[in-house]
């Protein structure tokens, strides 16, 4: 018999949801992860909840899966849903993770900042949102990310921020991105740009996400060029040859 779970408890009609409220299960429950999206990937409603079955409804579909982050499309209607089952450790439902975190302990994935933090809380379709906060656990994190979207050939930018429990974000191939504290760029498969940061340096850290633009280091300095002969060589070598020029006329006047 599995011991009863904790699970995040929130129902929200975007992709902002409270995570400081919990639910317990009965023995041998699930916390379950839900998203309804439209066809443009826009977040339409989002559940985190306690649950007793080991399935759950996805439109017409039923999502039987534990531990594996399920994304169903609703024939016909360009809906989609993004569906989590769980029971491996509490508030596990944070996110519609894979399976890799049913192997990895969440205490694992933390970093110790030992204290609540204060983030910023929105969800715009924008390069930057900054009109909500929230407050998370101890030892949580804040979540911003920026999803540079080509939709018909026109760009459209959707800003994400929020609290999180653990430190953790979903990439947009599916891979789990627990980076922290460094701006993150990834690319889903139609060249759509993410950048996430995973942040708990200090209140409303998550204000942007910015990435290092070091130089490459294939790329020589502009101020050395390797293919520039440096001029003090070629006056060197210019001196001597006009050198041993002299010396050979002189030798000749000499003969004569």
């Amino acid at each position: 018999v599995v011991e009863s779970l904790q699970c995040i408890s929130c129902r929200a009609e975007n992709a902002i949801c409270d995570d400081e409220n919990y639910c317990t299960t009965a023995e041998n429950g699930y916390c379950v992860f839900q998203q309804q999206l439209d066809a443009y990937g826009n977040v339409l409603s989002t559940i985190k909840a306690c649950h007793t079955e080991n399935y759950i409804r996805a439109g017409d579909i039923l999502v039987t899966q534990i531990g594996s982050c399920i994304n169903t499309d609703v024939s016909g209607s360009g809906t989609i849903y993004r569906t989590y089952l769980c029971n491996n450790t509490d508030m596990c439902n944070i996110d519609c993770v894979d399976n890799i975190l049913s192997t990895t302990s969440t205490t694992m994935l933390r970093t110790s900042s030992k204290r609540a933090l204060i983030c910023y809380s929105c969800d715009q379709e924008a390069e930057n949102c900054f009109n909500g906060s929230c407050n998370t656990h101890s030892d949580g994190y804040c979540l911003f990310e920026r999803q540079k979207l080509n939709v018909g050939g026109a760009i459209r930018y959707r800003s994400i921020k929020r609290c999180l429990s653990t430190a953790h974000a979903l990439s947009p191939r599916g891979s789990i991105i627990t980076t922290t504290n460094q701006c993150v760029q990834s690319v889903d498969a139609n060249d759509n740009q993410y950048f996430t940061l995973l942040c708990n340096t200090s209140n409303l850290c998550n204000s942007d996400c910015i990435v290092s633009t070091n130089t490459p280091s294939n790329i020589v300095s502009t101020n050395t060029p390797s293919n520039i002969v440096s001029t003090t060589t070629t006056s060197s070598a210019t001196r001597r040859a006009i050198l041993i020029w002299i010396v050979f006329l002189l030798s000749l006047i000499s003969i004569v």
